[in-house]
């Protein structure tokens, strides 16, 4: 059996039971790999690492004379590449303005950010369903504040820091 649900992640899983040599073998393109699988129905997990794209998956055997599908039957599954990166939170009269880098090879569905205190505690959130990469925040309290931008694409999340920023709200 082959495992696609976590392709999102960048990595498939098989089992097989056999007697004969097992394979899991990984194409994209002309790009193939091949991972040595156990016969007694032990889960291996690989990595999809031939870029974004869409990857074929199958298990063969040795028949003795060469290798042929395992089952008969192969998935197609494609995977998503999404980052979160250069997070920046700057501080004026005030306001903070929180910057980020979002990369997908599919859309970005979901967007959110999450500020956090010198404690660690959440004291606000903003969801849209939408890629977002610039958010503004007006704090009630001065302090230094945390930020963490969080992105969904093909149902695969990915999150981003900002180092932390002291804000005096009584600053205009």
């Amino acid at each position: 059996a082959i495992d696609t649900s976590s392709a999102s992640q960048g990595y498939v899983g098989a089992t097989g039971n056999s007697s004969s040599r097992l394979k899991l073998q990984v194409t994209r393109g002309e790009q193939s790999y091949n991972y040595d699988m156990p016969g007694d129905g032990t889960p291996v997990f690989v990595p999809m690492n031939m870029g974004d794209g869409t990857y074929t998956v199958r298990v063969i055997l040795f028949d003795g004379t060469t290798w042929v599908d395992a089952y008969g039957a192969w998935t197609t599954v494609a995977q998503t590449k999404l980052s979160v990166s250069n997070v920046t939170a700057t501080a004026k009269g005030g306001v903070i303005t929180v910057n980020a880098q979002i990369s997908s090879s599919n859309t970005v569905s979901d967007t959110v950010l999450t500020v956090y205190d010198s404690n660690w505690s959440i004291v606000h959130t903003e969801a849209v369903l939408y890629k977002k990469t610039s958010f503004t925040y007006v704090p009630k309290t001065s302090g230094v504040y945390y930020f963490c931008v969080s992105a969904a694409a093909a149902g695969n999340w990915q999150n981003g820091w900002s180092a932390g920023v002291n804000v005096n709200v009584d600053q205009k």
